[in-house]
């Protein structure tokens, strides 16, 4: 361990050599002011930063912003080959509540709204980090919106919340990620993949650094004056899922395989005594098909909602019904747990299976062509995720004697056609113009079983963290923030509870990545943490 002398010294010996890191990189930046490409090598292995930044995310990437903007000298490390973390996976949607887009498009949302509807998911979410979160998403969005991330122009509706809340990205998860890294490099900014923080360094109770191995050079010490972990969460850890949250192990992970490790939690918690909590909570959505092994899953809510509009219905093992096609997707997740198996079957009939399949092939998202023949090949009785053939076959592989998937479909369709105001569940036929009924009657086979299990990818348990963004720990009776250490992302538990919303997780991302960066560069005045009016708060 190195003495705060000794770092000094290494600090003056660095600047003065203009050297950094030499491990391989996404943009070096440029300049002559001690960033960029004269940085290019370390002293005796040793680097000297501003800010050390561990992980090249949404979260992360946005702190960034911030802080180089600030005249920082800011390093990035990022543990895979590509910048991104699971901000790149995602489909591009974000909590755009308050934003100025959300505005612009002549939406009247308001915080309590924001926070109610986040509340009602979450159910146990902590006050203090959710009134955190909804106040200063708005600005946050638009920060980055302002860096260059590009969002379509309106909002949309979802059922799960009472205003078009939804915003999205141009270019989804990958459009997001290029351009924070190219508003961060072109200020300067350092990014380094494939370059691993295994150890904090500590002088006393702060925080001073971290170990670094590169995959180039070998390991590096870094001696920063804050430490910023923005390392995502531990969905891909098994180890740490045993552990904390033994009910996400038979639900299908569908996250970034090269993510999701827990690296963070298990840096902060071991080297700087920093305290956990939720740990036990993790996103559970439906909709998932299990591949391309078994305990990975492939996300299929979009293509499911499609087939819903062309009067697919969603059915047991036993052949029946149990919530609306239209509900929310956390009324879909319980469903899904509740069923036999913890599986529901989305039916669709010959022409829904065509529209189904997109650009009218047989191949379907991130599945090869050759294993959905594989599995419309295979015997119904070994169950595999696609299912078909005639109403009576399928009832034979579900060994259902009286008739009862028929009984389903029958019913179904006499409701359309009736019009009735409730089809079970709430659904309301009434009003519907004959195209309308076509196309939600379940016309001819052959018919298709698409399961769908339920699927995760983000934990949302982590790191306790202060209103500006400090990482805590325990001292006697007290919750001390550990100097010189912060975090961002979803490695901070207590904002979701229970429940991330839809869109949420990536609002968090810019939210808490925006107001880390205000924290370390002395802004925390512009931190809004007020209580939101009209909350009654516990």
């Amino acid at each position: 361990m190195k003495t705060k002398g000794f770092m000094v010294l290494v600090t003056v010996m660095v600047v003065l050599s203009m050297a950094l890191l030499g491990c391989p990189n996404g943009d070096d930046g440029g300049g002559g002011d001690g960033t960029g490409e004269d940085w290019a090598n370390p002293v005796n292995g040793v680097i000297a930063a501003d800010v050390l930044i561990r992980g090249a995310g949404g979260s992360g990437l946005t702190a960034a912003n911030v802080l180089v903007r600030e005249g920082k000298k800011v390093l990035v490390i990022e543990q895979n080959a590509t910048a991104g973390g699971a901000t790149a996976t995602i489909g591009g949607a974000m909590n755009g509540s308050m934003s100025a887009i959300q505005k612009a498009a002549g939406i009247n949302d308001t915080l309590q709204a924001t926070y109610e509807d986040l509340l009602f998911g979450g159910q146990n979410n902590d006050p203090r980090m959710l009134t955190l979160y909804v106040n200063n998403n708005g600005p946050s969005i638009d920060y980055v919106h302002g860096l260059g991330v590009p969002f379509l122009p309106t909002p949309t509706y979802i059922v799960d919340y009472r205003y078009d809340r939804m915003l999205w990205a141009e270019g989804n998860g990958p459009g997001v990620i290029a351009a924070l890294q190219k508003a961060f490099t072109d200020e300067g900014g350092q990014l380094r993949i494939s370059a691993r923080a295994m150890e904090l360094i500590l002088e006393g109770e702060a925080v001073t650094g971290a170990k670094v191995a590169c995959a180039a050079e070998g390991e590096l010490t870094i001696y920063a004056d804050n430490v910023i972990i923005a390392t995502g969460g531990y969905g891909n850890n098994r180890d740490l899922l045993t552990q904390y949250a033994p009910s996400l192990l038979p639900v299908l992970f569908y996250g970034p395989l090269t993510a999701c490790q827990g690296d963070g939690f298990i840096m902060a918690t071991r080297d700087a005594g920093a305290m956990m909590w939720f740990m036990e909570e993790g996103k559970v959505y439906p909709n998932g098909v299990e591949y391309p092994e078994p305990g990975l899953g492939r996300i299929w809510s979009g293509r499911s909602s499609r087939a819903f509009d062309l009067g697919a219905i969603l059915i047991t093992k036993d052949g029946v019904r149990v919530v609306s096609e239209e509900a929310s997707m956390i009324d879909h997740k319980y469903a899904t747990l509740a069923a036999p198996d913890a599986v529901l079957y989305l039916l669709m009939d010959a022409a829904n299976w065509e529209q189904h399949r997109p650009s009218g092939s047989t191949s379907l998202p991130n599945i090869p062509q050759t294993q959905i023949d594989a599995w419309i090949a295979a015997p119904n009785n070994t169950f595999p995720p696609i299912i078909n053939g005639t109403i009576a076959e399928i009832e034979q592989a579900f060994e259902l004697t009286n008739g009862e998937l028929q009984a389903t479909v029958d019913a179904y369709n006499k409701a359309i056609a009736d019009g009735a105001s409730d089809c079970g569940f709430g659904r309301d036929f009434s009003g519907l113009t004959a195209a309308e009924k076509e196309d939600l009657t379940i016309g001819d086979g052959p018919y298709y079983l698409m399961e769908q299990k339920t699927r995760f990818a983000t934990t949302l348990g982590g790191l306790k963290v202060d209103n500006e963004m400090r990482v805590l720990r325990q001292s006697g009776s007290s919750e001390v923030p550990i100097l010189g250490l912060f975090a961002a992302g979803e490695v901070i538990g207590g904002v979701h509870g229970k429940e991330s919303m839809p869109s949420a997780n990536m609002g968090w991302a810019f939210t808490s990545g925006r107001l880390v960066g205000l924290s370390v560069s002395g802004r925390v005045n512009e931190i809004v943490t007020t209580p939101i009016p009209g909350i009654v708060y516990p």
